[in-house]
């Protein structure tokens, strides 16, 4: 009778917990390996922290199309507007200036996108929990690392002001749930 106990707790299906004693399938063990791969792939912070990346700078790259609509008035006296050029030769300028700002305005939303859920996905992962504090940690690291370059001032400036930013936007977030 005894082994019979300890066989329970040590049996496959226990320690595996399934609670259906049958064998898995082909088809459902391929699923399962399936599900188990794409479950670590999600639960990875760089995976996660890339794909919120690339996300933003697409997001970045229609912020700043959007924005070089508003400085066309400046743009237009940079270009050459004398009647003899053609439009095609005004068009090809003005795209000379659209791509820089475009492409300035997505790195820095892929930049800032990155650092915010990179740090906001360790915390998440240290702690253990899902609250307002995460996003305020994260906030707060996002916005110190970024003002590194300029000194300390601004990094803890950056600190402060990212911690606030994400923890209002957090809280309006959660009132809506």
């Amino acid at each position: 009778m005894e082994d019979d106990f300890t066989g329970v707790f040590l049996s496959d299906r226990y320690v595996n917990y399934r609670p259906v004693s049958k064998e898995l399938t082909p088809e459902e063990a391929t699923f399962l390996r399936a599900l188990n791969i794409q479950q670590r792939v999600s639960e990875n912070c760089l995976v996660r922290a890339s794909v919120i990346g690339v996300s933003s700078a697409v997001l970045g790259s229609l912020v700043g199309a959007f924005f070089f609509t508003f400085q066309a008035g400046s743009v237009a006296h940079e270009v050459p507007s004398d009647k003899s050029a053609g439009i095609r030769s005004q068009l090809a300028a003005q795209y000379k200036q659209f791509l820089p700002a475009v492409k300035s305005s997505a790195r820095n939303f892929a930049k800032l996108g990155f650092i915010y859920s990179l740090f906001e996905c360790a915390i998440q992962k240290r702690r253990a929990k899902s609250d307002i504090s995460n996003a305020i940690y994260a906030g707060c690291a996002s916005g110190a690392f970024l003002g590194l370059k300029s000194g300390p001032l601004a990094s803890a400036g950056g600190c402060i002001g990212f911690a606030a930013f994400s923890g209002l936007i957090e809280k309006y977030q959660q009132s809506h749930r």
